[in-house]
């Protein structure tokens, strides 16, 4: 019943998510707003997304679970990297249970999110954007201290990344990616009854464009994978340019350095079985 109550503020949240922000540097950035009520109206996304699913209506939870993660990546825009943190944080909070819900998902929906979740990671600005924002905002907005310390650690290559931010942000970008074509193979395979043999059966009816791997771009690779049910599932191959041939997809240990969803997400969310 609260969830219900809540709906109309959720659904105002649209326009927060569709908001444009075409600041260049932090000093003209408008406030998206405090962190802790971003936290909770991303956790109140979600949540409103496992009602409709709990009621069965899984189309409906895929919208709220991506507007969970919409809401992250508003969060960061034209940020600095504490920004891109909170950004990260707050969509990871509606990826675990759109991942656990993909396959229940209607053809027009799965095409839909897949296109959604692709332009979030086509259009994420890249860390060192976030970055050149940091050190424009310590030597324009800080003390001298800030400054020299600015120049002493660029000097030493010891600026701190906070939490490895950058290294998130491309495994979030891989997630989104490979959830995307999981998603777009789904659909593939209730409206073709078979599974594609190529990644470019479904370029451009599922997928606008070819996925790429933030950790290998040169490749440009993702391929299809049959788990030992006989099962599709995407996957791609690793920093190392090479493919391990992995037909392991309960497998997230093993040797070859190949990326696929449940790796990922596994590597992304320890925590998470």
């Amino acid at each position: 019943e609260v969830l219900l109550g809540l709906t109309e503020t959720l659904v105002k949240a649209e326009t927060l998510l569709n908001r444009p922000l075409v600041a260049t540097t932090y000093e003209g950035r408008e406030p998206f707003g405090e962190a802790s009520g971003l936290l909770d109206l991303s956790h109140a996304l979600t949540a409103r997304g496992e009602l409709s699913a709990q009621r069965g209506d899984f189309d409906e939870a895929a919208q709220w679970y991506l507007a969970s993660i919409r809401l992250g990546f508003a969060t960061r825009r034209a940020g600095l990297r504490i920004d891109l943190l909170l950004g990260l944080n707050f969509s990871s909070i509606g990826q675990p249970p759109l991942i656990r819900h993909k396959e229940k998902l209607s053809a027009k929906t799965a095409i839909s999110t897949a296109r959604t979740l692709m332009d979030l990671a086509d259009n994420s600005e890249p860390y060192s954007a976030f970055d050149e924002r940091e050190l424009y905002f310590a030597m324009t907005k800080r003390g001298w201290h800030t400054r020299l310390l600015v120049v002493l650690y660029s000097r030493l290559n010891m600026i701190d990344d906070m939490g490895n931010a950058e290294w998130r942000s491309k495994q979030e970008n891989i997630i989104l990616r490979l959830l995307a074509t999981e998603l777009a193979l789904h659909a593939f395979r209730l409206q073709e009854a078979r599974s594609p043999g190529s990644i470019d059966e479904l370029v451009p009816q599922y997928l606008l464009k070819y996925p790429v791997n933030p950790f290998a771009p040169e490749v440009n690779d993702l391929r299809i994978g049959v788990k030992e049910d006989g099962t599709p599932f995407v996957y791609s191959v690793g920093p190392d340019g090479i493919d391990g041939k992995t037909q392991r997809a309960e497998a997230p240990n093993s040797d070859d350095d190949d990326i696929w969803l449940k790796r990922a997400y596994r590597n992304y969310f320890p925590a998470v079985p």
